[in-house]
């Protein structure tokens, strides 16, 4: 069985989506379990990117905030662990009650 090739194609779709909030007035921000995922996000979609554990800590320490009009993009969200997805999710903690949009990329072939 050959591997699965999917970067290219949703990498392009991450780069359209982002493109389509920031022209609506939107903060698009990206992030990732792994440097190198975060790096090719922001590269090829254009945006801020950090790794998950950076953004955590960025939220944590009042270095960074999330409003209304923020849209955090999470690639390869099949591989945060437990903790990491509980943190991001957990809207008390982090966004301060303040609704903050998330959009999910990943492979299905990579939880296999």
């Amino acid at each position: 069985m050959g591997a699965v090739q999917t970067t290219a194609p949703v990498k392009g779709v991450q780069r359209d989506v982002a493109a389509a909030y920031s022209e609506a007035g939107f903060r698009v921000i990206g992030t990732a379990v792994a440097g190198d995922a975060a790096r090719t996000l922001g590269e090829k979609a254009a945006i801020d990117t950090r790794t998950v554990a950076r953004l955590l800590v960025d939220l944590e320490n009042d270095r960074d905030r999330f409003d209304g009009r923020t849209v955090l993009m999470i690639d390869e969200a099949g591989t945060l662990g437990a903790a990491q997805a509980r943190e991001l999710f957990e809207v008390r903690a982090l966004f301060a009650s303040v609704p903050c949009l998330r959009v999910l990329n990943g492979c299905v072939a990579v939880l296999r």
